[in-house]
Parts: structure tokens; sequence; C-alpha cells
């Protein structure tokens, strides 16, 4: 059972090729549609639900619930990573209440897992401003605030490196000090660097990138 999760500004549609070619790999896919917007909680309530709903309907379309991977790009990434690390923290207005939403591995692409101390659009949401407002907003929207979480759950990070890349920027010292943390702390982690890769890969079906995500998504799955 795979959860696509797109990323800030992007749709369900931005991963239609995503789904579709994990899907054709025989695996039940739910491409998400989620309010991708600052703080961010709410996308992370939703993703949290959708692990649970998927938990609860997988038997339905021939999905195995021994196996739950989430898989995001960009904002999809750091929500997921959130989830992957304390879903049960979370609750938000779920069709489905009853059940973890633990997901068993994540597969992410270039988040922003730093997005709770660095304004990556400090002219739309300046995260730094909630150490002060509201800390504990702060703290819930943090991947590392969760570290230690799940300590089963597999990690696979992919990122890419293109100096061309200027519409978006996340740093591949983001991913390399996400997974350095993942591996302190015991975790199956693993990171892939993709030279020439950039962020919005996981959506171009003919990149070297999404080629990786796929194969990534697959092995964990067969795990």
């Amino acid at each position: 059972m795979i959860i696509v999760v797109h990323g800030y500004g992007g749709s369900r549609n931005t991963l239609i090729h995503l789904s579709s070619t994990l899907a054709a790999q025989g695996a039940v896919v739910f491409n998400l549609e989620v309010a991708m917007v600052e703080p961010f909680l709410p996308a992370i309530e939703q993703v949290s639900c959708a692990v649970r709903f998927a938990r609860a309907t997988a038997a339905t379309y021939g999905g195995d619930t021994s196996r739950i991977i989430l898989v995001g790009g960009s904002g999809g990434a750091a929500a997921s990573a959130v989830v992957g690390l304390a879903g049960d923290d979370f609750e938000g207005d779920c069709l489905v209440v009853e059940g973890s939403s633990l997901p068993d591995a994540i597969v992410g692409h270039e988040g922003p897992y730093d997005w709770a101390i660095r304004a990556y659009d400090p002219q739309r949401f300046d995260p730094t401003v909630l150490a002060i407002d509201n800390p504990d907003l702060l703290d819930a929207i943090n991947p590392y605030s969760y570290i230690g979480g799940n300590p089963d759950l597999k990690v696979r990070l992919i990122h890419g490196i293109d100096n061309d890349d200027t519409i978006f920027e996340v740093l591949p010292e983001v991913s390399t000090q996400f997974h350095e943390i993942l591996i302190d702390a015991g975790y199956d982690a693993e990171l892939t660097i993709i030279e020439g890769g950039t962020h919005f890969d996981h959506t171009n079906p003919y990149s070297e990138t999404f080629k990786v995500i796929v194969q990534q998504v697959m092995n964990v799955a067969s795990d």
C-alpha cells in the first residue's frame, strides 16, 4: 500500500505520473490532495488521516496493510517525515479514527526537513516567529522533534544536485543532516544523491530521479 503526497504549490495531479507508474508495478496507490499551506500542520494531519484510511480500506482494493509506504516530494516529503516518525500524535478531521497512522517506510525527495527553522519564503511564512508566538506548533511541524519515534521505520531519502535550479532551493545539506540524525538514532535510513537532479524531478517520468524513487519504493515494499 503506497500513499503519495504532493509538495507545496502542487496538487494530486502533480503526482499522476508517479502514482500510475507505481500502480503499474502492482501496488495499490492512494494519491492525496492535501492542504499544503503554512504552517503545514493541516497537511501533516491529513497525511496522518490518510494512513489510517489506507490501513482500514486497503483490503477493499487488494492492498497489503502489513506494509504502508509514504512517498513525498518537497513539502510532501517533510510532512511524510513527521507522520512517519509520529503519525499517532496527530488526529485532524479523519474519516477513519481507529488504527495507527504510523507507516512502515517513507521515501522522500528533497524534503525541506528543516522547514520549522528555515524561512524558505519569509514573505509568506517565517517559522522562526513561532519560537515566541507558538512554540508548541513549531515543535509539532518539526520532524526533528520526533526522532526516536517509530524506531522500525525505513527511510529512503533522495536529493539532486543542480546548480541551475533556482525556482525553489532545498540544499543537499538538508537531506544530508536529516539522514545523519536518523542514522545516529538507529534508523534504517539511506540517502541517494543524484548529480544533475532537480527539485521537481519526482514529477518527471523521464528523469533519473524519478526512476530512483520508483526503485526505492518498490525495494522497501518487498523487504
